[in-house]
């Protein structure tokens, strides 16, 4: 009993501290009260309305059961969605490179298989051209690197 005498002197300890501060602002003070009882009423006590004010309750990790499955897929979209932001943001550069790096190497497929295909329709259409007089070993010989450099600007 004395706790409880206790524990009504300090709410209206914090009540007066409360209007004090408010500064003869009572009238909004009594507005907000009032209204939050008729949460507190409307809700069913301070845990109603999926627990907390304003059915908050539920959203900060405990849930009725009820939407059990629905909250998780939404739990879930929200964690990957903070993920796809955090990579766009910090590994931004990678995430072009993996999307993009596929994109090119289809596109440069579809060019070297159209070259291919055009070589092939040429090479059988074009009588005059002579492949006959470049040898293979010629067209097909390869030069060092800095043979090609030295062939291409001189020695120095």
């Amino acid at each position: 009993m004395n706790l409880t005498l206790l524990f009504l002197w300090l709410q209206d300890q914090a009540r007066k501290a409360l209007e004090g501060a408010l500064g003869g602002k009572r009238d909004e003070f009594e507005k907000w009260d009032k209204e939050i009882k008729k949460r507190e009423e409307v809700g069913g006590g301070s845990s109603g309305g999926g627990g907390g004010w304003f059915g908050w309750g539920r959203r900060f990790g405990w849930s009725n059961g009820d939407d059990f499955w629905q909250e998780a897929q939404q739990a879930s979209l929200a964690v990957l969605g903070i993920f796809v932001m955090y990579l766009i943001v910090v590994k931004g550069e990678l995430m072009l490179a993996v999307v993009f790096n596929p994109l090119l190497y289809a596109l440069r497929g579809a060019r070297n298989s159209f070259t291919f295909v055009t070589n092939k329709i040429l090479r059988r259409t074009d009588a005059h051209a002579d492949f006959d007089s470049i040898s293979k070993k010629e067209g097909y010989s390869r030069v060092s690197a800095k043979d090609s450099v030295i062939r291409k600007w001189g020695s120095e």
